[in-house]
């Protein structure tokens, strides 16, 4: 119901600043103008080409300065509309934070039982989070549970890339945060490379560690790789491409 009434209320104002800046004839640049900065108009010498042409006629009759409450009146209009706006701004732009909460909470929730299926994870995403982990204290019961914070932007630099999951020399990964890496010589191969903070479970403790993700992709798959060392990730890539190469040719 308030988002219908603020409909109401801005449709009223754009009609009422229509209709004045047709009586007072301003053109379509003095209309852009007026929008851009009314405040102006309450000093403005109204004696040029294209002038609104009441207004001029108003200032060289009864005195510049007994018109400003004339100006006022439309000024009172469009802060009217601009304030509405920027509250309908605001309103889309929690319910376009809120959505990317609870779709990276879910996805990341699902990543995670994925790869280490034998821990409990509750996730934890909201403006201003950073990668973080921790064991829950006071819960019993089977494998150990974790608290994890991943940041609002994870959905689209990790999740979207295809690298929430990434299988080490030794496990596999989670990915917490990322950053794509522009390196010429990887990308002219079709590699992407990106640094990252990485989610290690090894028994009964997850740490974060910094490291690389390598992505090389073919026709029907994705190729993935990653270490905490920039050249260990790629040798590892490597190895990778060529078993997978090798694997065709064996089934084909």
């Amino acid at each position: 119901m308030e988002y219908k009434n603020n409909l109401k209320v801005i449709e009223h104002a754009r009609e009422e600043l229509s209709r004045f800046f047709k009586t007072y004839g301003f053109s379509g640049d003095e209309i852009k103008e007026f929008c851009q900065d009314a405040s102006s108009y309450n000093w403005k010498n109204f004696d040029y080409d294209g002038a609104p042409t009441v207004l001029k006629l108003m200032s060289d009759s009864i005195g510049r300065d007994n018109i400003r409450n004339v100006v006022l009146y439309a000024h009172s209009f469009l802060k009217l509309i601009k304030g509405h706006r920027s509250k309908a701004k605001y309103v889309e732009d929690k319910s376009v934070i809120k959505k990317a909460i609870e779709s990276n909470t879910v996805w990341a929730t699902s990543e995670l039982n994925q790869a280490f299926p034998s821990r409990g994870w509750e996730v934890r995403c909201e403006r201003g989070s950073k990668p973080y982990a921790e064991e829950q204290t006071g819960r019993y019961g089977y494998g150990s549970n974790f608290n994890v914070d991943i940041p609002l932007g994870w959905g689209k630099t990790v999740y979207a890339e295809g690298i929430a999951t990434v299988k080490a020399g030794d496990g596999e990964r989670f990915i917490m945060s990322a950053t794509k890496k522009n390196l010429g010589r990887l990308v002219k191969d079709g590699v992407v490379a990106y640094e990252c903070e990485v989610l290690k479970v090894y028994r009964d403790n997850a740490t974060i560690e910094k490291g690389w993700v390598f992505k090389y992709e073919t026709y029907d798959d994705t190729i993935l790789a990653t270490h905490q060392e920039f050249s260990r990730a790629e040798s590892l890539l490597k190895r990778r491409i060529k078993d997978t190469v090798v694997k065709e040719l064996v089934d084909f």
